[in-house]
């Protein structure tokens, strides 16, 4: 699966930093920024997954930067640090429905971490709905359907066959079917369009 692409803003370049380090072992592809400015640039010039922003920044609130995303962005998860004298803000903002969580400053690392992780599987789980949905979408033989699911898991060709009792032969030739029948070449292609994402998105654009 492709790297999580996080977007952090915060007008304090110190907090960046130790943002990145807190998450720098988590294979997430992070860009960070100290200009609210450039992040909602940054936003229109590449996909992000999620967003995590300051709430008092002089150049524009996190508020208006998290409503912004969700305005013209909503795919993209959106998290507030807020200090304990913006918790009310914060909490507010979730109630409105333009960030899905927040988290507070001083924050303890261990959460961070297991708050971004929990973005993550809100986040496959989606694309696994989505790429499940696809593949109902589209008449496909039960074999077909199945070897379908199974690429969408990341299996090999040779655990595909062993999971569904089928020769390595076969199993490449339903592998190929599926790919001329979606309109792509390999794998990482037919995730993608199963997932509903643009091809090469996170790659491009860095």
């Amino acid at each position: 699966m492709t790297a999580l692409s996080l977007l952090l803003v915060d007008d304090e370049p110190e907090i960046l930093e130790s943002l990145r380090r807190a998450l720098r072992d988590e294979g997430y592809d992070i860009v960070a920024t100290t200009s609210p400015t450039e992040a909602v640039a940054l936003l229109a010039a590449r996909d992000f997954d999620v967003i995590v922003s300051d709430l008092r920044m002089p150049e524009m609130s996190g508020i208006e930067l998290v409503s912004h995303v969700r305005q013209h962005h909503p795919h993209v998860v959106r998290v507030l640090l807020t200090g304990f004298a913006t918790l009310a803000s914060a909490v507010e903002a979730i109630n409105a429905g333009a960030v899905g969580r927040y988290l507070t400053k001083p924050w303890d690392n261990d959460q961070l971490r297991a708050e971004i992780r929990d973005v993550v599987r809100g986040l496959e789980t989606r694309a696994e709905a989505r790429s499940a949905a696809a593949l109902d979408d589209v008449d496909l033989a039960p074999r077909l359907r199945q070897t379908g699911a199974a690429l969408l898991t990341g299996a090999s060709e040779k655990q595909i066959a062993s999971q569904l009792g089928l020769s390595p032969h076969t199993t490449h030739h339903y592998v190929k079917t599926l790919y001329r029948r979606f309109g792509v070449s390999s794998r990482a292609e037919f995730m993608a369009k199963m997932q509903g994402t643009r091809i090469g998105e996170h790659e491009g654009g860095k």
